[in-house]
């Protein structure tokens, strides 16, 4: 079992089952999640979460399986290691994650300050996730 705390859903575990699960996330299997950091926003959750980071929604999570195209930047002429999904290009590395823009409704914003806001949101508690650390 690993002792390494990790962000999860504030609602925590549901029931306890008569199966093995993680103690974090409630997968069912027979031991706890690896703890893994999201390589665009640095939060640290079980790795069963999924390729996509829980909290900022755009970071990758490493250990993923991908192609090889995936695993570096989509920018033309860039090759650095890829840190977050992008629209158009697929991928994109810390920096250029700080040029990329989403279309978010009405709003424009960088991959990068999205992240941040994200952060912002899950150590703030509020919303319906209420993030918490969990050691």
């Amino acid at each position: 079992m690993s002792n390494t705390g990790r962000w999860i859903l504030g609602s925590g575990i549901p029931a306890t089952y008569a199966w093995a699960q993680c103690s974090y996330c409630g997968r069912a299997q027979s031991h706890d999640c690896t703890p893994v950091a999201c390589l665009l926003c640095g939060t640290v959750q079980c790795f069963g979460n999924g390729s996509k980071c829980s909290v900022c929604h755009y970071g990758r999570i490493p250990g993923w399986s991908c192609s090889s195209d995936e695993r570096f930047c989509g920018r033309k002429g860039c090759g650095a290691p890829a840190v977050s999904s992008a629209p158009r290009v697929r991928q994109v590395c810390a920096e250029h994650a700080k040029t990329t823009k989403l279309r978010l409704g009405q709003r424009s914003v960088t991959i990068a300050d999205y992240a941040i806001e994200r952060v912002a949101h899950r150590d703030s508690g509020k919303g319906w996730e209420h993030w918490r650390f969990a050691a």
